[in-house]
């Protein structure tokens, strides 16, 4: 799936490294950014310091892509014919007034999603991948705001012990 750029101004040759410009983030990395957003302690610092968070979370996602942590099916099997009726509607739009040929839609997922997107269904290898992160030595130079965000997500979202 093509997405928005996670590392806008590289600051060194190693930032063109790290990044894949036109790929969107796994679905952990989304959640988990949307959950440092939401941590109370820093509130509002994560946008401010832009730079230092979206190369933190291309770290992340890097990790998250080695390790192949899997995928998660966001839309549900109702919205998957919707956008694919429309993406048809399109594509014959296209073909009529410009002589464009789309390719064919993708065929819908038929069963429902087995969970809901989020940083409480991820699975204990993501935690871990972020406490690991998190113990290391580049985390030195992160800005505390962003050791305290992931922090914060760790332990608001902990799975018991069984």
């Amino acid at each position: 799936m093509k997405g928005s750029t996670m590392l806008a101004t590289p600051s060194s040759a190693t930032d063109w490294q790290i990044v894949d410009a036109n790929r969107t983030p796994h679905w952990l990395t989304c959640e988990f950014a949307r959950a440092m957003h939401r941590a109370e302690p820093v509130h509002g610092r994560l946008r401010q310091d832009k730079i230092a968070f979206r190369r933190f979370l291309a770290r992340i996602d890097q990790a998250v892509a080695k390790r192949g942590l899997g995928d998660a099916q966001y839309l549900t099997p109702t919205q998957w014919r919707e956008l694919n009726d429309r993406y048809r509607e399109e594509a014959a739009w296209l073909e009529r007034t410009c002589g464009v040929r789309e390719p064919p839609s993708a065929t819908p997922v038929t069963e429902e999603r087995p969970f809901l997107p989020s940083m409480e269904n991820a699975p204990s290898a993501f935690r871990d991948l972020i406490r690991r992160r998190l113990a290391s030595r580049e985390a030195k130079n992160l800005p505390d705001h962003i050791i305290t965000a992931a922090r914060a997500v760790l332990e608001h979202t902990a799975r018991p012990a069984i």
